[in-house]
């Protein structure tokens, strides 16, 4: 079978996207597949697997790098000019829109709805075309993987999509990086190197305003306030394609809330940075944590509440 993976966009920049598209490829190879994979990216800087085998190929697709405009024109006007001669039996889209001209059977990942629940984060133009490519997207594929129930909920409320073509696939937890937990040492060495110390509260997310870092600071503030732990710090790590405007207004929080000396702005931090962020992330002592935070430290999944 001859495979085709979009990735279109500045995956170099992005955060859960990169991350997705990376672990995905990263798994096809270790299933030790027969079949051709074709990987269609928007230019050299965007390259984020390295060397592949043999059977992985890595096609440039022109024009679809440095906006969201771009990515879009790329992706349905020429993706498809990029996929002749490929025989593709099959195309897997990661991220939310398929290529309504590539006319083959196709399977789309729709992994955020926020347009529909947070209309006022985007621009009426950009919204528009999200919601009809969505709708088009999800009428014409064959399958639609989705991250969770309440996005399926999603897709079939808002574009209209048939239950029966939903599959419910989580985002998993990376345990190549996550299998060992590296030492004490080494743990607080690596924190103090981008100027953080223990006790904190982590928040991990790109900055867009809907991810709700404001909500993470003020609580952050009234947590060090009732409860007199005014040890304990923040530390935000993510950034976010767009994200400036966002990340200055949780600055100026910050600044006129009095936490300047509080809350940690790490910025886009690196996959290998991200265990020891989490390692540190709770207090160390599980004679007072609730099983349910014991189990999220042990498994490195965070949880609500914890």
């Amino acid at each position: 079978m001859r495979i085709g993976i979009s990735a279109l966009g500045q995956l170099s920049e992005d955060t859960g996207g990169r991350t997705y598209i990376i672990n995905f490829v990263r798994t096809c190879i270790e299933m030790k597949s027969p079949h051709e994979y074709f990987i269609f990216y928007s230019g050299p800087q965007e390259d984020v697997w390295g060397e592949l085998p043999p059977n992985f190929h890595k096609i440039t697709v022109p024009f679809s790098q440095g906006s969201s405009w771009a990515k879009g024109f790329g992706l349905q006007f020429v993706m498809p000019f990029c996929a002749i001669g490929k025989k593709l039996d099959v195309i897997y889209f990661t991220n939310n829109f398929a290529s309504i001209f590539c006319f083959k059977p196709y399977i789309v990942a729709v992994r955020s709805t926020l347009y529909y629940h947070f209309p006022w984060e985007i621009p009426w133009f950009k919204r528009g075309y999200r919601k009809t490519m969505s709708w088009l997207s999800v009428r014409f594929a064959r399958r639609i993987l989705v991250p969770s129930e309440s996005i399926a909920r999603d897709v079939v409320q808002f574009m209209g999509a048939p239950p029966e073509k939903i599959t419910v696939v989580p985002h998993g937890v990376d345990t190549h990086r996550f299998a060992e937990r590296a030492s004490e040492a080494e743990i607080s060495a690596h924190l103090a190197s981008i100027g953080l110390r223990r006790p904190y509260l982590l928040f991990v997310s790109a900055l867009w305003r809907y991810k709700g870092a404001d909500k993470f600071i003020s609580a952050l503030k009234l947590l060090r306030e009732r409860t007199g732990r005014t040890d304990i710090l923040g530390a935000i790590a993510g950034k976010g394609l767009g994200a400036e405007e966002s990340t200055r207004q949780l600055e100026q929080l910050v600044e006129e809330s009095g936490m300047r000396e509080v809350v940690h702005f790490l910025g886009q931090r690196s996959p290998e940075d991200m265990p020891y962020l989490y390692w540190r992330g709770c207090e160390r002592s599980s004679a007072r944590t609730p099983a349910r935070c014991r189990h999220a430290i042990a498994s490195s999944r965070p949880l609500s509440g914890c």
